[in-house]
């Protein structure tokens, strides 16, 4: 091969293989590097029939990935031809002479000789180099020891893209996972600032990304107690400890909490020096909602029992001053005098009302069942109000009741509606603390299966972004110490189990309408 001889002396091979070598292996595509190895192979050998086959480990066979040569070929590992025999056994088959050959035969219409050499890198076959010619020993010794140093870099390039293959895929199933786990993650750096957030410490936060890359952890923490306690856990994580079962409460981007059971790591340098801390979290706030409301239950239950114990021993002493002034009343009649007469009416009409008070607060707090029935909304709404009556006197407040007649009767139960009544009372009543005015209370059938509770108020108001917040469990606007942002979760909660709705509209400064349709006793619940 005299043309080649003549070549490698006016070119240093050597050199055009280090410079292929770094080409080939900063290629992002497998394409681009079969490519720059082919042109770059063509600078150097002017071998004009080759073909670079690539071993397909899905399909288990051998496929062109470039070729010079007629026809789209794949070949199976069952064939038996030059190339595959090469790239089973793992080493290098040259013939030079087909024509003398007696089991293999030329890809090469009228080729002569040829060679294949395998792609291989630590001990894996990738695939192989195949090249053919119409002249008979085509390739001097020099020629196949410089072919095999080529095709040793291409199998080198070849597994390196195969492994940064592997670990992109792996990295993206890792960010897949951890960006769509139904767990708040953050990575922040060795003294604290977050690095990265998943979707899940997004949507908690109510921060996105770029806001919170960069800024403390810690910031996030409603309490700054609870904050100190947790940069103290660094030192721990710099040991390599793993900590688990902190609770911590969550201050969102819009004012509301949630509270996070986070479990702590730290990733150590080689130096074991701490790189990076990674803290995953799980929304406890339905459990603490939930533990909050048992807690309330539980005070709940034992107010009532004190409750049941005052009442009765309030019920004897009025059962002998009305027995007495009763009496009393009728001596006075006999002796015609009318001005104790009076006086002594006033006393049982008091007692009287006392009584009955006392007896409807037994029915409230006496524990009853959760079974609906029928209930006349009025009724039940008329008891309620008698026992928010000494806070409206305090507030200077007045109720405008505007009952509709003839009410059908609602499904549900009596207790429960009548604990809704309550807390919205209750809210009207605080949000009009500073003013003295009127609390509306009307009620209506609406002509669509459903009977309606409206209760109007002449308070401050809530605020627009406030509003669509107000059902959130912990969520609320009153200060510190009177109220804990249960009361209308609580009430949705009810609401839910009756399948009725509310609705509540607001403006600042002017007042605020609940307005909650119950279904009608004839109703399964909302068409």
């Amino acid at each position: 091969m005299e043309e080649l001889n003549d070549r490698e002396k006016r070119v240093d091979i050597l050199n055009v293989v280090a410079e292929l070598t770094r080409e080939i292996s900063i290629t992002d595509s497998l394409e681009n590097m079969i490519h720059t190895f082919t042109t770059r192979f063509s600078e150097v050998f002017p071998f004009k029939h080759i073909i670079i086959w690539l071993f397909n480990d899905e399909l288990n066979n051998l496929t062109q990935a470039y070729s010079t040569i007629p026809g789209d070929r794949t070949l199976s590992l069952d064939d038996d031809n030059i190339v595959v025999s090469a790239v089973k056994e793992n080493r290098t088959i040259y013939i030079p002479d087909f024509s003398k050959e007696r089991r293999f035969t030329p890809f090469l219409e009228g080729g002569l000789s040829g060679i294949v050499i395998p792609l291989s890198s630590f001990e894996k076959v990738r695939g192989a180099i195949h090249i053919e010619s119409h002249a008979r020993e085509y390739f001097s010794e020099n020629i196949i020891l410089y072919l095999n140093v080529l095709a040793n870099q291409l199998a080198v390039a070849l597994r390196n893209y195969h492994l940064f293959n592997r670990v992109q895929s792996l990295k993206n199933y890792l960010d897949t996972l951890i960006e769509k786990v139904n767990a708040i993650m953050f990575v922040m750096d060795s003294v604290g600032r977050i690095k990265r957030v998943n979707e899940a410490a997004e949507k908690y936060t109510e921060y996105s990304r770029e806001e919170l890359y960069g800024t403390l952890g810690v910031n996030l923490i409603a309490s700054p107690e609870k904050r100190r306690a947790i940069m103290a856990i660094i030192p721990s994580l710099r040991k390599g400890e793993f900590i688990s079962g902190v609770e911590v409460e969550i201050a969102t981007k819009s004012g509301g909490r949630r509270f996070v059971l986070f479990n702590f790591g730290g990733i150590l340098e080689s130096a074991g020096r701490l790189k990076e801390i990674i803290a995953i979290g799980q929304d406890i706030t339905r459990t603490k909602e939930t533990e909050m409301q048992l807690m309330q239950a539980e005070k709940l239950a034992l107010i009532g029992q004190i409750a049941s114990s005052i009442i009765h021993e309030i019920n004897n002493p009025l059962a002998l001053i009305s027995s007495y002034a009763e009496v009393m009343c009728m001596k006075a009649e006999s002796e015609g005098r009318t001005e104790d007469v009076n006086k002594l009416k006033v006393i049982l009409k008091n007692t009287d009302r006392l009584t009955k008070l006392a007896q409807n607060l037994m029915n409230f707090v006496r524990p009853g069942g959760s079974e609906l029935s029928k209930i006349n909304l009025n009724e039940a709404i008329e008891e309620a109000v008698k026992w928010v009556e000494p806070m409206l006197r305090k507030g200077n407040i007045h109720i405008v009741k505007e009952l509709g007649e003839n009410l059908p009767p609602v499904k549900g139960n009596k207790t429960e509606i009548q604990q809704i009544f309550l807390n919205l009372m209750s809210n009207a009543i605080h949000a009009m603390e500073k003013k003295t005015g009127k609390i509306t209370i009307t009620t209506e059938y609406v002509n669509n299966g459903y009977v309606a509770m409206v209760i109007t108020d002449e308070g401050t108001g809530i605020k627009q972004q406030d509003l669509k917040r107000i059902f959130e469990p912990f969520f609320t606007t009153k200060p510190a110490g009177k109220g804990t942002g249960l009361g209308l979760s609580i009430v949705q909660r009810i609401l839910e189990r009756h399948n009725a709705r509310i609705a509540v509209k607001s403006k600042v400064g002017v007042g605020t309408s609940v307005r909650v349709l119950l279904p009608r006793a004839e109703e399964e619940g909302i068409r």
